[in-house]
């Protein structure tokens, strides 16, 4: 008699300690999810902010800046949309070197 009431007991205190043990690793899972995720996103904004863009890029932010100083706006925007994709380009190629 006592050792089926220990049994049950036991086995009632095994199922409740699985069920917690199970909800504590399905919560420690999403936990790190999170954060993993959360830490590459701080990696991804960390590295776009050391970017070192080519003299080229730094050329035409000059010759921009002198083309709107000289209020040459049409030239100026021409310009801006060619540094634009050029320094899509180059982040991209940065980023992934860094990868």
């Amino acid at each position: 008699m006592q050792f089926y009431e220990f049994s049950q007991a036991w086995d009632t205190f095994m199922s409740d300690y699985e069920a917690t043990a199970y909800l504590s690793l399905e919560k420690l899972k999403e936990r790190h999810s999170k954060e993993l995720a959360e830490l590459q996103r701080e990696y991804r904004e960390s590295i776009e902010s050391k970017i070192k863009f080519s003299k080229k890029v730094y050329d035409l932010k000059r010759r921009i800046d002198a083309l709107i100083n000289m209020r040459q706006y049409e030239e100026a925007d021409k310009y801006k949309t060619f540094l634009a994709k050029l320094e899509a380009e180059e982040r991209d190629q940065r980023i992934k070197e860094l990868k």
